[in-house]
């Protein structure tokens, strides 16, 4: 299998902003997501965009794709974020609330954090749920989100050792937080997701080198003719007693 000696470049590790934004907005991730949040079938949720109309930009969002769904289903909002800290929750509040305004429904909040929370006594303001036990709630998130979720490397480590009863989020989660750039640097690389995450994000850097590759071809075809116009512009300029 090619996966097995394919790198990730240093600048598109999982858990970095662009590598994140592109791979969370694949459809089939997106259906991993939704379904084990909120048991839903696939094709329910779709991604929409983040840039709101101040200038802030949150990472990823998912809607429902049929706007009667909307009454019913939240909004899904995922932010990878390096350090959590109280700056970042205000963010993700002021977020939750942008989403409300625009959909009348609070998110679901999923924040995968890839290196530390800061200060630790942050985490007191999360509780550890049954369903999930390496996804730490938010305690109180009224008036800005349904559920506020965090995973860290910490909270991960409550799932056991046991790496055959990775549930699909978790090894997602894995996935982003570990930040491997090699399949087999990964600490589960047989776990079906798993290997499935690194072919994807194959696909996804091979089908971004070629489009930027495409995209340096026609700029250099685009300078190519218009240097020889303007070698005709000089010429005829020359010419012109």
């Amino acid at each position: 299998d090619d996966i097995n000696t394919f790198a990730l470049p240093k600048h598109h590790l999982p858990g970095t902003d662009r590598f994140s934004k592109l791979i969370l907005q694949i459809p089939s991730l997106i259906d991993l997501v939704a379904l084990e949040l909120l048991d839903v079938p696939n094709g329910t949720y779709a991604a929409a965009g983040t840039e709101w109309p101040d200038g802030t930009r949150s990472d990823v969002l998912y809607v429902p794709r049929l706007g009667i769904q909307q009454r019913s289903l939240p909004p899904i909002l995922i932010e990878v974020q390096l350090v959590v800290n109280e700056a970042f929750m205000r963010r993700l509040q002021n977020y939750g609330h942008k989403i409300f305004d625009l959909y009348k429904s609070y998110p679901l909040v999923l924040v995968l954090c890839t290196d530390r929370v800061s200060p630790t006594s942050l985490m007191n303001d999360f509780q550890c749920p049954d369903r999930h036990p390496w996804m730490n709630m938010l305690k109180s998130c009224r008036f800005w989100a349904q559920d506020c979720y965090l995973l860290t490397r910490t909270t991960l480590a409550n799932n056991g050792s046991n790496n055959n009863n990775w549930s699909p989020l978790y090894a997602l989660s894995t996935f982003i937080i570990e930040q491997s750039p090699t399949l087999y640097g990964h600490s589960n690389p047989e776990h079906p997701t798993i290997r499935m995450l690194y072919r994807l994000a194959k696909e996804c850097i091979n089908e971004k080198m070629e489009r930027e590759r495409h995209l340096s071809e026609v700029l250099d075809v685009v300078c190519t003719n218009n240097e020889k116009l303007l070698q005709k512009l000089e010429k005829s300029i020359a010419d012109i007693p």
